[in-house]
């Protein structure tokens, strides 16, 4: 059994790589928050109650985030990158849409030279839509939630743009 610890310099806590890999099972598929896993285990320890069981959820909350950026550096390929991780460039460990347009990828050849009357198959139509609003983004900053991957995925540096 593998135990992952909530911190490097004095871990009091720890998880087992099992619970780690079984969260984001059942919260993709089952949409089940963090905090809700986190008390179906704390049930697990003890459903009657009678002892009371230290709240480790921050700490576990810690390990999640821990995980998941160690997980994505896994499967991108970056632990064997001989500079190190730090070596990661912007947008490394992004997906490509499979939607969106790639030249050599799933454009033909010559796709700048298609006829006019099908030149808007190899356009980009771009859209917002008017219900999403990024409420989550007011909520926390940097000093309060540190980034442990600095552009390399899906958010950007704002001062950029």
């Amino acid at each position: 059994m593998s135990w992952f610890p909530s911190t490097t310099a004095n871990p009091k806590s720890a998880a087992t790589f099992h619970v780690l890999d079984e969260f984001p099972l059942l919260s993709f598929e089952s949409k089940v928050s963090t905090y809700e896993f986190y008390s179906a285990l704390m049930r697990a320890s003890d459903n009657t109650g009678l002892m009371p069981i230290k709240d480790q959820y921050e700490a576990f909350m810690r390990m999640i985030c821990e995980w998941w950026h160690l997980t994505m550096l896994k499967h991108f390929g970056r632990g064997h990158d001989p500079k190190g991780v730090e070596a990661t460039a912007e947008g490394e460990c992004t997906v490509l849409c499979l939607a969106c347009l790639h030249p050599g990828k799933n454009l033909p050849n010559n796709w700048e030279n298609a006829p006019r009357a099908k030149c808007w198959i190899y356009a980009l139509f771009v859209a917002i839509d008017a219900n999403f609003h990024l409420k989550c983004k007011v909520v926390s900053n940097n000093t309060m939630d540190l980034r442990l991957s600095h552009r390399w995925a899906y958010f950007i540096e704002e001062g950029t743009y």
